[in-house]
């Protein structure tokens, strides 16, 4: 939505700048300046609602996860690092909110779990959930591609796994990292 207004708002702008060149070339000449406006507030306004996403806590990220699943009709259990408030939330938290849209479209809705827990010098996030068509094969889709390529930047790892009826998405980040 944000990005929407902005570009509809810069494409009026140049429209119009479009249409006063050959009458008034001063007044294009300020359209464009002001489009030019917009789309300085544009950029503000993507980093501010970015800013936003990553400011989130992690431990908080997980159990709005949690109580979303539930809120689907799954049995959810968690299970949170005391500690996991120093967990990298900026690369963690986007496959935490990935792998929930993915448990709520392709999962059997019945139950899920998810955990945080460190091991070994590293963050790992675990979420189980039973799943549809055991014979299915594990998909590869732009969202598993995308958790992969995610915490790949980072040193970190993705393991995607089908367990008889269940499907298991297992994380490792390095502790210490940032996006």
């Amino acid at each position: 939505d944000l990005q929407g207004h902005h570009l509809q708002v810069i494409a009026l702008q140049l429209e119009l700048a479009e249409k006063m060149m050959g009458r008034d070339p001063e007044a294009a000449v300020e359209q464009v300046r002001a489009a030019r406006t917009s789309v300085d507030e544009a950029r503000r306004g993507t980093r501010d609602l970015a800013a936003r996403f990553r400011g989130v806590p992690l431990p908080d990220e997980l159990a709005n996860a949690a109580d979303l699943l539930r809120a689907a009709g799954l049995t959810v259990d968690l299970l949170v690092d005391s500690e996991a408030g120093g967990a990298p939330a900026d690369v963690l938290g986007p496959v935490v909110r990935e792998s929930t849209t993915n448990v709520l479209k392709h999962g059997g809705g019945g139950s899920a779990s998810l955990s945080l827990a460190r091991h070994e010098g590293a963050w790992v996030l675990t979420v189980e959930n039973d799943a549809r068509g055991a014979a299915s094969p594990v998909g590869d889709g732009a969202g598993l591609s995308g958790i992969a390529d995610r915490v790949g930047t980072v040193g970190g790892t993705m393991d995607a796994t089908r367990l008889g009826d269940r499907f298991r998405l297992t994380v490792h980040v390095p502790e210490g990292v940032t996006a």
